[in-house]
């Protein structure tokens, strides 16, 4: 009473409508976080009473990047001009060791000398720390970090970083 040609095109139709309705949820879920990631961005550009500096902004993106990615970490590095200080804040979003902080103070300091193109003295990165920071080594290592130079081609003025301890953490489309 079947055709067994009939029945096997049937069948692969079927796995075909199911492979293209997962990669469409997929994509779909891409977009809402991308979506977010631009409403963030435009929210933190129209903030409260209109921010005064590229540094408020970048704080003000900062502060809201957990809406978008999971991170444990989020981190900036800022140095608007040659006679200003550089500035780093690192928000803990989750619990990280002491070991873990200094490691991540060192690997934003020589990422931003390698895109900024210009060595942060020694001693002179001003350092704002907030979240929970446990004594030791007691929590797991950053082991996924994402770093995005904020400026132009031909100057970079900071960074801004999404460290997670999951090696897992981030895809290429986060």
């Amino acid at each position: 009473p079947w055709d067994i040609h009939d029945l096997t095109q049937t069948v692969r139709t079927a796995l075909e409508q199911v492979r293209l309705e997962r990669a469409n949820e997929k994509l779909a879920a891409n977009n809402q976080r991308r979506l977010a990631a631009l409403e963030l961005l435009h929210d933190a550009s129209a903030g409260p009473s209109g921010l005064q500096s590229r540094a408020e902004y970048v704080d003000s993106v900062a502060a809201r990047i957990g809406e978008i990615v999971t991170a444990d970490v989020v981190a900036t590095v800022l140095r608007l001009d040659a006679k200003s200080p550089a500035v780093s804040s690192i928000r803990c979003l989750e619990a990280i060791s002491e070991q873990s902080l200094a490691e991540l103070q060192d690997t934003l300091s020589g990422t931003f000398a390698k895109l900024a193109g210009y060595e942060v003295p020694a001693g002179t990165l001003l350092t704002r720390v907030s979240g929970r920071v446990l004594p030791g080594s007691r929590t797991a290592r950053i082991s996924k970090l994402k770093t995005f130079a904020l400026g132009s081609d031909s100057e970079v003025f900071g960074l801004i970083a999404v460290g997670s301890v999951v090696s897992q953490a981030f895809q290429g489309a986060d």
